[in-house]
């Protein structure tokens, strides 16, 4: 069942239901974000999101090329490494992965301690 149709019209909601279902160690992109939460094409929307609430895991979205947010740097880096994410000079080291979400959209994972370099 898609977050859209238990949460219909509430795009913030929506976007915090579907962040809520990202594990510790998975990171997402902002736009997967929203295309989860229903809005494919929203990804800033989802940022304003994110920007405005507190208690969420925040720290596990990046942008698409897996750049951390602009003025969080360090406390997101902090934070996703302590969840077995590597961080290289300002990004998420990633695999893209097809994982089975709400939508069955990309999400990025933590690479494989084999395949880190």
């Amino acid at each position: 069942m898609a977050i859209v149709a238990v949460i219909p019209g509430d795009f913030h909601l929506r976007v915090i239901a579907a962040l809520s279902l990202v594990a510790p160690g998975e990171v997402i992109s902002y736009g997967d974000l929203a295309a989860e939460a229903g809005s494919p094409g929203a990804a800033r929307g989802a940022g304003a999101v994110l920007a405005s609430s507190a208690d969420v895991a925040w720290w596990r979205v990046v942008y698409a090329d897996g750049r951390l947010a602009p003025g969080k740097e360090p406390e997101q880096s902090r934070r996703l490494v302590a969840e077995g994410v590597t961080v290289r000079g300002g990004r998420v080291v990633t695999v893209p992965t097809l994982r089975t979400g709400l939508r069955g959209h990309r999400r990025l994972r933590r690479e494989a301690p084999e395949a880190a370099r």
